[in-house]
């Protein structure tokens, strides 16, 4: 990327109030979507959580009491689909670093659970639960031709 005319690395920058200008550095590259947003979070200092995976798409991150909001950062690649929410209260979803999911969690005074899904998971459940059953009839009526038998009209 190119910001204000100048190329810039593959780390995260910070940009300064006012207008500036962002193009690809490459011109067989177009940028398709960009989306900023101001940051206001603090910075803070590393701090443990807990977290466990229940299924592919489904994690719980257990987190101790914080005083300050902070960004959660789940390092798969970003999809619009991933889901966040503490206490029920959805969170904000934002790409980090382009390409990884990211979510601003507000100050937990009480500590939390936060809960991550994935909401298109339910959609390719049911797709292939649909396509097995297709796959099973295809192979009876495959294995009994009896059952789909070609009749031709008599001349």
């Amino acid at each position: 990327l190119k910001v204000d005319g100048r190329a810039v690395g593959n780390g995260p920058i910070a940009l300064g109030a006012g207008n500036h200008t962002i193009a690809s550095a490459d011109p067989e590259v177009k940028i398709a979507l960009l989306t900023m947003q101001p940051a206001t979070l603090p910075r803070t200092a590393s701090f443990p959580v807990m977290w466990k995976r229940n299924t592919a798409t489904s994690l719980e991150v257990t987190q101790g009491v914080t005083s300050a909001p902070f960004l959660l950062v789940f390092s798969d690649a970003f999809h619009p689909e991933w889901q966040a929410s503490v206490n029920g209260q959805q969170l904000a979803h934002v790409i980090v670093n382009g390409i990884s999911n990211g979510w601003i969690v507000p100050a937990l005074p009480q500590g939390g659970k936060i809960v991550l899904s994935f909401a298109g998971q339910r959609s390719y459940a049911i797709a292939a639960i649909v396509s097995l059953l297709a796959l099973i009839v295809l192979c009876v009526l495959a294995a009994q031709p009896q059952l789909w038998a070609i009749r031709t009209p008599d001349r």
